[in-house]
């Protein structure tokens, strides 16, 4: 680091360079440090951290550990980033030497799977995979682009590229043989000029499309995720739930049905049969019998505002960017602004994603929020499937493992199999035992020794680390469960 910064122009005290090469030369003749000598680099890393930064020191090792004159230094000193140039020029080799072929003409009928065969279609098919391809590392040797210039670029997340340059060639082949693109190319044509006098999109219009999806697997992933929305949509409301038909019923019904159904809903959860559905039969029609989830405390107002408040706790809030500890843009409370679904979210409030790594915007308090209501929900619903007693848990150990799984991710969370097997068996001072055993523990310190503690002995009051918002939230809530 202290040859980096001297290359790049930083100020250093030369008395504190004299002394590094001195404990260099000593290191090399002894072999071994003292404990001054140590304390002494240990200082002097943290000094060339922050002299340095935006670089990063794994950065800089790796600029230091790949220093190489050979054929393919040409392509940078990272290997990584050679690896992608390399297979950007395959892909855009490829894509020239098929558009070569007179099988490769741009008629539509060609694209098509039910009107061509053979080695005709596999040409073509041929000629989308490598248009997508070079729109997939144009899009990784962008994004590579923008860490390298800053200095922060880390291959530890190079699966992460290569998942991107598959994604999106997959997404734009499929965009590419799938879309009506002759619909809009006659569209088009018909608001320029007759079809047969305007040739502008004759050709063209698959591969760009390929390019594009390759470039943004996002677009992909959004048209198919709305598509499935409107068949989620349309199956509801073809064939309504067995829920909405029990809800039908009972304002149709009057009677002890009616008065049953209104004292379940005031009995808190913890406090109900351990059966995780309920089966109602109706009179006089014994005939009909109707299954109906149980009602889920933890959606309710008051425990979402206590959760946002425990895991803002953790995760901190801010209305502009910063890096975290991976030196990963993140906003809000805890969200990666490297997360495909994340950009979208910020683009779905009209707000410039470009602008917001910049930091030249913030997001409102709003905005935080509604981010954060989705993330909520889909940890709901992973805490509701790792453990299927999760509605019969106290508030306090819901919120902890909510907590983790917002801190860890789903994947991440399953690796404590013992952990829980013990939450699962009603076992908290095992599973407290796990959670404290793990790596997780000791890198998250004080959010740790607080979801320990809560685990443990079921309640926030007296937790290391914890609030008295917190704690007064509880209160409340205990106080709220028990009225009659």
């Amino acid at each position: 680091m202290a040859r980096y910064a001297m290359i790049s122009g930083k100020q250093m005290e030369a008395s504190s360079v004299a002394q590094l090469e001195a404990i260099g030369a000593a290191h090399l003749s002894r072999g071994v440090m003292t404990p001054e000598e140590v304390k002494f680099l240990t200082e002097m890393h943290n000094y060339l951290s922050e002299l340095v930064a935006p670089a990063t020191p794994r950065f800089i090792q790796i600029l230091q550990g790949h220093q190489s004159f050979s054929m393919l230094s040409v392509l940078g000193s990272i290997p990584l980033i050679r690896k992608i140039m390399c297979f950007s020029m395959i892909c855009l080799a490829g894509f020239i030497a098929i558009s070569l072929s007179p099988d490769v003409n741009g008629s539509p009928s060609n694209y098509s799977l039910f009107e061509n065969s053979g080695v005709n279609l596999l040409l073509n098919e041929l000629f989308l995979i490598f248009a997508a391809g070079i729109g997939a590392s144009f899009a990784a040797l962008f994004k590579a682009n923008r860490y390298l210039e800053k200095g922060t670029f880390d291959p530890i997340y190079g699966n992460s590229y290569w998942l991107r340059i598959i994604l999106g060639i997959v997404s734009g082949t499929l965009l590419g043989m799938l879309a009506p693109v002759e619909d809009f190319e006659h569209l088009g044509a018909s608001m320029i000029g007759p079809p047969n006098l305007n040739k502008t999109f004759n050709g063209i219009g698959r591969p760009l499309l390929a390019i594009a999806g390759g470039f943004s697997a996002a677009l992909v992933y959004k048209i198919l995720d709305r598509v499935v929305s409107f068949l989620d949509t349309l199956i509801d409301t073809v064939f309504p739930s067995n829920f909405s038909r029990f809800q039908s019923l009972q304002r149709n019904e009057s009677g002890n049905d009616s008065v049953t159904s209104k004292m379940q809903d005031r009995i808190p959860v913890r406090n109900r049969s351990p059966q995780p559905y309920m089966t109602v039969s109706h009179q006089p029609n014994p005939a009909v019998t109707v299954t109906c989830p149980p009602i889920e405390e933890d959606e309710s107002d008051p425990f979402q505002g206590w959760l946002e408040s425990f895991i803002k706790l953790g995760e901190g809030y801010r209305t502009k960017v910063y890096k975290d500890s991976l030196g990963i843009p993140t906003i809000g409370i805890g969200c990666n602004l490297e997360v495909l679904e994340n950009q979208e979210l910020i683009r779905g409030f009209g707000v410039s994603l470009e602008a917001i790594l910049a930091g030249t915007v913030e997001l409102t308090e709003e905005q935080i929020s509604s981010i954060f209501r989705v993330h909520c929900d889909a940890c709901l619903a992973d805490a509701r499937e790792i453990f299927p007693k999760f509605h019969l848990l106290t508030d306090v150990r819901k919120i902890v493992l909510l907590d983790m799984r917002f801190n860890l991710g789903k994947t991440r969370l399953l690796k404590f199999k013992n952990m829980i097997k013990a939450v699962n068996d009603y076992n908290y001072s095992k599973a407290a035992t796990e959670m404290k055993n793990s790596r997780w523990y000791r890198q998250v310190r004080n959010r740790g020794e607080r979801n320990v503690y809560i685990m443990q002995q079921g309640t926030m009051i007296g937790a290391p680390h914890i609030t008295g918002e917190l704690e007064s939230f509880e209160t409340q809530m205990n106080r709220n469960s028990h009225v009659a």
